[in-house]
């Protein structure tokens, strides 16, 4: 008898779950749309880049350079709103190599 209690208590238990779920997990929110870092500024001394929560200034020097799509170019090729990632020199503030690509799509 207390073994058909106990199946009987396990039927009604997953009955309940299967009619009362919508088959889906518990919702998890969306995490924010990630922003690209772009060029925000750049000139012969120095490159500003907005990384979407801040922006960053770095130096630009003769050992500077610089890419786009991995090809060697130069710095006149470089747009403001292109997608940028800055390799530093060791001083920590001077840019040994800057690669861009196209600006992120709206």
């Amino acid at each position: 008898m207390k073994q058909f209690i106990s199946i009987l208590s396990l039927g009604v238990v997953i009955f309940f779950f299967a009619f009362t779920s919508n088959g889906h997990a518990a919702a998890t929110p969306e995490p924010p749309p990630h922003k690209s870092t772009v060029i925000a500024n750049i000139s012969s001394l120095s490159i500003t880049v907005d990384t979407g929560s801040n922006t960053k200034v770095f130096k630009i020097d003769k050992n500077t350079v610089f890419f786009y799509h991995g090809t060697k170019v130069t710095l006149d090729d470089l747009q403001s709103g292109m997608r940028v990632s800055v390799t530093l020199a060791f001083d920590g503030i001077t840019a040994a190599s800057i690669s861009a690509s196209d600006a992120p799509k709206k």
